[in-house]
Parts: structure tokens; sequence; C-alpha cells
């Protein structure tokens, strides 16, 4: 498993491969690729950024408090 700082790296050069994605976009479809078990948890919640950018904040720290044990 990556590191959480790690989904953030990957993050920012999918933000560059995709310039078309919105940021909270990119921040789901790169949890999907790597940690399907966390995005089906806050997919369609309060949380889910991936149509409303101003719900990344949020999101991201929701993910790293529970990165390492998935639980959520």
């Amino acid at each position: 498993m990556i590191a959480f700082e790690q989904y953030g790296t990957v993050i920012a050069w999918a933000n560059q491969r995709h310039p078309e994605w919105r940021r909270g976009q990119t921040a789901v479809n790169v949890l999907t690729a790597l940690r399907p078990d966390l995005e089906v948890g806050v997919c369609a919640t309060p949380l889910d950024p991936f149509y409303q950018d101003e719900r990344l904040e949020a999101f991201l720290s929701y993910i790293e408090e529970h990165w390492e044990t998935g639980d959520l």
C-alpha cells in the first residue's frame, strides 16, 4: 500500500496529465484507482468532491484520517 503523501503526489501528476478534470474529480479518480476500498465509503456522500471542488479539503482530511486503517 502506498502512503497518503504518495496519493497527493499522484493527484498532482494526474492534474497535469488531465487538465480537463476538476481538482475534486481528479482526487476521486486517483483514489478509485489506488484505494477503491476508501472511495466506496465516500462516494455520493457530503464529502464527495467529484462534482463540487469546495468539498476537496474536507474529503482529503477524511481520507488521510482513514488511510492507514481503511475503516470508514
